[in-house]
Order: C-alpha cells, then sequence, then structure tokens
C-alpha cells in the first residue's frame, strides 16, 4: 500500500481545505518537482514529477513499483485533470496507471504560489476503494532549465573509479567507466534520460557500497546545479539516509 501511495502521490494534485480564496489558475501550470511528505524528507529515488498544461492535459512521471523488489521509472503523458470548485482549490485528476488501474484522484491545494505547490489527498479512487491521505505534499518549481547545458560529456570519480556520462540528444545517453588506460561503454546503452529542469533521472549502473536499499531501483534521481564546467549532483539514499554529492567536470 505505501508503494502505490507513492505511485498515487505522482498522480497528484489540489487544495485548502475550508479556505474560500481563488487561487491562480496560471500559477499552477508547469512542472512540480516533489520536496517533502508532511514535513518529512524521504529518498530522491521516490520523488515524483508532475506537469499541469492549460489544456486539461496532464504528466505525471514517478517510481513504478513493478513487484515487492522491482522499482521503475514512469513517464506518462495521457492524464487529464479539471477544477471542481469555483475557487479552483479542488480538483480532480482521472486516467489509467500504468498497470492498469483506473485512476480517479480528487486533490485539495492547501498553498499555491510561484515556487510552491502544497496539497493533500481527498478520497483518491483506486481498484475499487476510496481511500483518504491528508498528510500535505510539497512540490517546488524547478530552479532552473539544464537541458542545453547537459549536452556533452561528464566525469565523476566515486568509489576510487571514474565514470563519465555522455548526454547526446535531449533524451539517450551513454554510461562509460575507465577500465585501465580505456574508456569502455556499458552494455545496453544508450539508455533513456529524463530531465525535468534541474531533476535528473538516469539508468542505475552501479550500486553504492555501503548503502543499504529495500528495492532494486532501475533508475537514480538526482538534484542538479550546473555551474560552468562543473554539474553538482545531490542525493539522499538508502535506509540510512545517505547524502550523495558528486561534481561532475565537463570534458
Amino acid at each position: 500500500m505505501l508503494a502505490m501511495r507513492w505511485l498515487l502521490a505522482g498522480l497528484l494534485l489540489l487544495t485548502l481545505s475550508g479556505c474560500s480564496n481563488e487561487i491562480k489558475e496560471e500559477l499552477l501550470y508547469g512542472t512540480w518537482i516533489m520536496e517533502s511528505i508532511d514535513g518529512q524528507d524521504i529518498h530522491t529515488n521516490d520523488f515524483f514529477v508532475i506537469r499541469f498544461n492549460p489544456d486539461g492535459t496532464e504528466m505525471h512521471a514517478s517510481p513504478l513499483y513493478e513487484d515487492s523488489v522491482n522499482v521503475r521509472w514512469f513517464h506518462g503523458e495521457d492524464y487529464t485533470f479539471r477544477f471542481l470548485s469555483d475557487t479552483k482549490r479542488s480538483i480532480r485528476i482521472t486516467g489509467t496507471s500504468p498497470l492498469g488501474i483506473p485512476v480517479d484522484l480528487n486533490l485539495n491545494i492547501l498553498k499555491l504560489t510561484r515556487d510552491k505547490l502544497v496539497y493533500f489527498y481527498a478520497e483518491p479512487y483506486i481498484a475499487g476503494a476510496y481511500i483518504s491521505d491528508h498528510r500535505p505534499i510539497t512540490l517546488r518549481r524547478p530552479k532552473d532549465d539544464y537541458s542545453q547545458e547537459i549536452t556533452g560529456t561528464w566525469e565523476y570519480e566515486m568509489e576510487g573509479k571514474k565514470f563519465r556520462m555522455e548526454f547526446l540528444n535531449g533524451e539517450m545517453y551513454n554510461f562509460h567507466v575507465l577500465d585501465g588506460q580505456s574508456w569502455t561503454i556499458t552494455s545496453d546503452l544508450p539508455e533513456r534520460y529524463y530531465l525535468y529542469g534541474d531533476f535528473l533521472v538516469v539508468y542505475t549502473v552501479k550500486e553504492w557500497d555501503g548503502i543499504e536499499r529495500n528495492h532494486m531501483h532501475w533508475h537514480d534521481n538526482w538534484h542538479l546545479e550546473i555551474k560552468g564546467d562543473k554539474m553538482y549532483m545531490t542525493a539522499f539514499r538508502g535506509l540510512d539516509d545517505v547524502q550523495l554529492k558528486i561534481i561532475a567536470r565537463k570534458k
């Protein structure tokens, strides 16, 4: 149920209970990246991303728990939303989950500014049952759009080994490992990557030593900041909330 809750949490949004102030609809449109649930940080690999479009369509991207162990990244753009009240604080999201389950979410906005979105679920419907979850979920706007700056090859060191990520064309990338004196591209590449402004999702190629996980994530999520020829990548991983920090340099 926790896994499904995260899936729903990707599936979206919003309103303020008991508040009659009308929200500014235009502030809702665009991309939102998960930040916390009920004020508590969670592992970066469990974050989700949503985007509301003026035409009533909605994008949802989140971890998809295929079973009790394997987790992959899901990116879907086939959802729709509509406002349920004059204040536009109550929103209904409809569509079908990647597991083929009908989704009908009634979400309530607590706060909406240019940079922050806070909402809770009110009677989300899934698999024939209504489930309420009034914990506030906070999302943020991307601080920057690195879709142009990320193109190219970035090198970094991790646990004594050197790696390169080669971002090709806005969708695919290669992962290189320094083997002795030569660089080797890992098998089954190039792979698909997703970049939501300053939030990067890439294929998991290597587990970090000393980090214990409950699930096998086939993706790794990173917060990015690119300054010149340096790319700063940060994330929380594992059961012990290990904070990872990587500085990659452009080649």
